[in-house]
């Protein structure tokens, strides 16, 4: 039978039979067992902490004892499970919705469960441009890459002599058209650039040649 509520329970047992006549007696034997009744509750929280689709899920069960984790991500393989309390998983480049899932066991056996959804992004985009216009309006000043997610960045720019006019290794330090940021102006024309970056969750550094044209 169902309980509903947690506590101290007796069972009591009262065995009889059917007799077969008048003259058998009626023979009772009683028995009687006490247990105790604990609710669970299974929950738990979230983040995401590092760059890499790292995700932190932290227990936040009730009378909780054991713990079983899946964390809907079949192609991490063994590593789409868990037993311990709180846990780390890597979702790596995989983006997508994954549902996870917390099953607690308390120490009698009762088992609760406990579902979320997470949305799963992993981010490693570039924007490569060719033009840029440093006449002082305020728009277009300088030649810059977006990027997002790098572990590595170093930009190169060289003229037309293979003279190199600007490096940088800070993708928010753009190239202002001078010699290294500083001195006159250079002249209009054709440059070209080289980009060594690398994305982290990545071992493998990458590389990006072109040209830039600066129109005044």
């Amino acid at each position: 039978f169902p309980l509903t509520r947690e506590g101290a329970y007796t069972v009591k047992f009262y065995p009889t039979y059917q007799v077969d006549s008048n003259y058998q007696r009626h023979c009772f034997d009683t028995f009687e067992n006490s247990f105790t009744v604990t609710s669970v509750e299974a929950s738990f929280g979230f983040e995401s902490v590092g760059l890499c689709s790292e995700y932190l899920f932290y227990d936040s069960s009730i009378n909780g004892d054991s713990y079983s984790w899946d964390f809907g991500h079949p192609a991490s393989a063994s590593r789409n499970t868990s037993n311990l309390q709180n846990s780390t998983h890597y979702y790596g480049k995989d983006s997508g919705d994954y549902k996870v899932c917390l099953t607690v066991t308390n120490p009698q056996g009762c088992q609760d469960s406990s579902c979320a959804d997470i949305r799963v992004d992993y981010l490693a985009e570039l924007s490569l441009y060719n033009i840029f216009t440093p006449n002082g309006d305020g728009m277009n000043e300088e030649f810059f890459f977006e990027i997002e997610n790098e572990r590595m960045y170093h930009l190169l720019v060289y003229n037309r002599y293979g003279e190199r006019v600007f490096d940088t290794k800070q993708p928010q330090v753009g190239w202002n058209g001078r010699h290294q940021n500083q001195g006159k102006e250079l002249p209009d024309g054709t440059y070209f650039y080289v980009l060594k970056y690398g994305y982290h969750c990545e071992k493998e550094d990458r590389l990006a040649k072109g040209i830039v044209e600066i129109v005044r």
